[in-house]
């Protein structure tokens, strides 16, 4: 067992202490990684426990909620006497969820970890399926399904068809050479982090991603494009859950003052944008230590990542004259009232650091 500093880990096995292992039939794990999800928590964790496939390790990460989210899930683990083994581990402090990805994949015993968040629910058959194709495939760095979404009390509410770009005869390998021509072309390369499982291989080449980092899902399939590619299927093998607590709040037709007061103290996106630019920047320099790219290749590569940085810091900038555009609708009752001026005020400092941190990346003054 792996010590952490910052989070408490209990082995629990189920009703089979040694799993078969094979080639053909790999260890894979699957990690519920938690926070204040004590409503969706039960379904989420259950969905895990009758996975078809086997042998299957399924870790739950809970990043020290202040709810009942792991006492909950406690009380399962507890009653299960299935053939996986399950493992708890709660974090003495919040790591966010580039910490919580950073921990599982440092933790998971399997070579292909599947993420399922602690409000979504896996089809039954959802680690069979993407584990047969990821062999099927060759072992890519990542793959990924569609999801259907539903709503907070489990109804569903369209079908989201992921992909990289279109999908011919069903199942699609996107080839790294495929990928970064997608990237470069300002396309999208990746799949959304809620459907996407990745290899353990691809993670120990280019390791932790930066602290406090929430678009882990990016920075994952960037890695993939580098090493050996993302496999898509159509099938759509999970219930992703939209509700007003989503770190991805952004598809929401409604936009209320509580949602709006929780992601206002976010880490701005100027910061996060440049994290990424940084950790894209250094593995494009292991890639390029490792054979991977060519020095012209990884040349061109880090030009188009310093200009994606530049376009979307510049972006963040505008966006947050929207936020303190919105901050206006809040102020019509005397407890909304300062909690906006407030925010208009965090809005203004937020464009004019964003326009900071661009002219840095520039090398303008």
């Amino acid at each position: 067992m792996r010590k952490n500093p910052v989070s408490n880990r209990r082995s629990l096995s189920g009703s089979s202490n040694k799993m078969q292992i094979t080639p053909t039939k790999p260890l894979v794990t699957i990690a519920v990684i938690t926070f204040n999800q004590e409503r969706f928590i039960a379904n989420a964790l259950l969905s895990c426990l009758r996975q078809t496939y086997q042998p299957l390790e399924i870790i739950l990460s809970d990043d020290c909620s202040t709810d009942q989210t792991f006492h909950i899930a406690s009380e399962i683990a507890a009653t299960y006497v299935g053939p996986h083994r399950l493992i708890l581990n709660r974090n003495y402090k919040n790591l966010s969820l580039g910490g919580q990805v950073n921990y599982v994949m440092n933790n998971a015993s399997g070579e292909l970890v599947i993420f399922n968040a602690g409000d979504d629910v896996s089809e039954i058959n959802r680690v069979e399926i993407l584990t047969n194709a990821w062999l099927d495939t060759g072992q890519p760095s990542g793959v990924a399904s569609s999801a259907c979404i539903i709503d907070a009390d489990g109804k569903q509410m369209n079908h989201r068809q992921e992909h990289l770009y279109k999908l011919t005869n069903g199942k699609q390998l996107a080839l790294p050479s495929v990928l970064l021509a997608e990237m470069i072309n300002e396309k999208r390369y990746w799949p959304q982090g809620a459907v996407a499982g990745w290899s353990k291989k691809t993670w120990e080449m280019f390791g932790n991603l930066p602290d406090g980092f929430v678009y882990e899902d990016k920075l994952l399939a960037f890695r993939a494009a580098l090493h050996a590619g993302i496999m898509v299927t159509p099938e759509s093998l999970l219930q992703y859950r939209t509700h007003s607590q989503n770190l991805s709040f952004s598809q929401r037709q409604e936009f209320d003052s509580d949602t709006f007061k929780r992601n206002i103290f976010r880490q701005p996106d100027a910061i996060a944008f440049q994290a990424m630019r940084d950790c894209n920047l250094a593995d494009i320099a292991k890639a390029t230590s490792s054979g991977l790219l060519s020095s012209g290749e990884a040349d061109a590569l880090a030009k188009w990542v310093n200009e994606r940085a530049r376009k979307e810091i510049t972006r963040q900038g505008w966006w947050s004259l929207k936020w303190w555009q919105k901050a206006r609708r809040f102020r019509d009752s005397p407890i909304e009232s300062v909690l906006g001026t407030a925010i208009s005020v965090v809005g203004l400092n937020a464009y004019c650091f964003a326009r900071t941190v661009k002219d840095k990346l520039t090398g303008n003054k």
